[in-house]
């Protein structure tokens, strides 16, 4: 990348998952005056030491929305997964870069998730969502044969799940768009009828017409009015070496437990990482001002692998890791043009699967910038929804 002054028609602030994706896909629609700046806290970016998980829908069960917010939201936002899904494999494929895929599980460890998972699978079904739920002493299927006695069902959602390898991906997206300028990091943002102007720590000024915010933490310092709806999070992962060899339908699995607290993916052939357990924070990891790895929570996570799968007795944890995310007030991801500026776009809050709808909330604000429309982006997850928190 390179350095210049500008002005530009777009700056992109964030250089995670969805800053390069936006700016590659503006480039792909014919953009060239757009540049990448981060913000003061961008380095605490979670795509890079993601886990590497992808899935399709969301990481929480579909009731979780729908009850919430009713059908209609809920299979807007399960649908936007789902194209999300397939557009971060196609590149993928298209890029040579290394991608597993297969089934997104969901592992249900409790009655009340049990009678929640019924629901979920029905309505999923109703919404064109085909899933299946297999109950323990009831059905037979090859998930459920490794898993304990903890696990009362396994709900499946076909071919929906996989992981890549995270770095990989955002060093194939920076060579994809190496001509770009890149511009230090900003702290401050101003606006009026016909720019932005932004500021960085040292003084510079530049100007542009549309700045997209896709720095996740930096948005909230950058957009005050805002910021109440976005709580940051403190979670934790580990990679874990396991004893014996993952059965082959449980290779390269994403996989969820206890009403999706518990998160993970599978390797090829005896590795898993497996990530949750903010309850065991303060404030379950909510309003953190930084993600510190915790040993209990280590320790915790690998009891629960001992005790929901086979194949994980005896698991050995190799490497933790931490980061702060964040999570919308009301759980649904915030995309799109802002509420009363159409010139700043936002890109955040994808509830835990950042790699996949990061990616593709690129792909649809570099769609509302350039075309005006973006088809695959529902009106319900762009930020117009918390304007009631402006001040």
């Amino acid at each position: 990348m390179q350095n210049a002054k500008g002005p530009f028609d777009v700056i992109v602030i964030g250089d995670g998952i969805t800053g390069l994706s936006t700016v590659f896909h503006l480039r792909q629609l014919g953009l060239k005056s757009v540049a990448l700046s981060t913000s003061e806290v961008a380095s605490q970016s979670t795509s890079h030491i993601s886990a590497g998980f992808i899935t399709g829908g969301q990481l929480d069960n579909f009731t979780r929305i729908s009850h919430r917010h009713g059908m209609k939201t809920a299979s807007e936002v399960w649908q936007l997964g789902q194209a999300a899904y397939l557009a971060l494999v196609a590149y993928c494929d298209q890029g040579n870069l290394p991608i597993k895929t297969a089934s997104r599980v969901r592992l249900i460890t409790s009655e009340q998730e049990l009678i929640e998972a019924k629901l979920a699978v029905e309505k999923l079904t109703a919404a064109g969502f085909p899933t299946s739920l297999f109950i323990s002493g009831i059905h037979s299927h090859p998930l459920l044969e490794a898993c304990t006695h903890r696990v009362l069902a396994v709900q499946v959602e076909n071919m929906s799940g996989g992981h890549l390898d995270a770095p990989s991906l955002l060093q194939k997206l920076r060579q994809d768009i190496d001509q770009t300028p890149l511009l230090p990091a900003i702290e401050q943002l101003a606006t009026n009828f016909d720019k932005n102007r932004l500021i960085s720590r040292d003084g510079q000024i530049f100007d542009c017409e549309i700045v997209v915010l896709a720095s996740h933490l930096g948005i909230k310092p950058l957009l005050p009015e805002i910021s109440d709806a976005m709580v940051p999070v403190a979670d934790q992962w580990t990679e874990f070496q396991l004893s014996d060899s993952l059965p082959p339908d449980w290779r390269n699995v994403t996989f969820t437990a206890n009403h999706a607290n518990e998160w993970g993916v599978t390797g090829d052939a005896n590795s898993l990482r497996l990530g949750g357990g903010r309850y065991l924070r303060p404030l379950a990891g909510n309003e953190a001002v930084k993600a510190d790895i915790l040993v209990k929570i280590t320790d915790h996570l690998n009891q629960q692998l001992n005790q929901t799968l086979t194949f994980g007795r005896n698991a050995i944890p190799l490497t933790s890791h931490s980061a702060l995310d964040i999570r919308p007030c009301d759980e649904l991801p915030i995309i799109g043009p802002m509420f009363g500026n159409g010139r700043i776009l936002i890109g955040t809050g994808y509830m835990g699967a950042g790699l996949t709808l990061g990616f593709f909330a690129g792909r649809c604000l570099a769609d509302l910038i350039t075309l005006g429309h973006c088809q695959a982006l529902p009106r319900s997850v762009w930020p117009e929804r918390l304007r009631t928190l402006e001040s």
